[in-house]
């Protein structure tokens, strides 16, 4: 019974130490609810940088892939006909050189033939 006084005192802040130390435990909360939305605001710019970051590499990266390539086809077309494909396109041309020859001397043979 003796001690509903005292805490009553303390509740409603009368009671000076009790009451300050309320008091001070009251605006101690309320700063930290205020920094609390400080950080979730915070947090919130951050993800919305990071999002807005991530977008604009996605761009840079598709743009540069795109160049690469587009440099390429352009490289290659100035350089002018692959070697390699030049010396198979040689090797191809002298093996149809051989078979006209081939089929020169069978038709004169053929012919050569039919004369005797």
């Amino acid at each position: 019974a003796h001690l509903l006084p005292a805490c009553g005192a303390i509740l409603t802040g009368t009671a000076t130490p009790a009451g300050a130390l309320v008091a001070g435990v009251a605006r101690l909360v309320e700063e930290r609810g205020a920094k609390d939305a400080e950080l979730q605001q915070a947090r919130a710019q951050v993800a919305q940088l990071t999002a807005d970051c991530e977008a604009a590499l996605a761009l840079a990266e598709g743009s540069s892939v795109e160049n690469a390539r587009l440099q390429a086809e352009l490289s290659a077309a100035s350089a002018g006909p692959n070697p390699e494909t030049l010396a198979l396109l040689g090797d191809a041309q002298k093996e149809l050189d051989h078979m006209e020859a081939a089929l020169s001397e069978a038709a004169a043979a053929a012919a050569a033939a039919e004369a005797e």
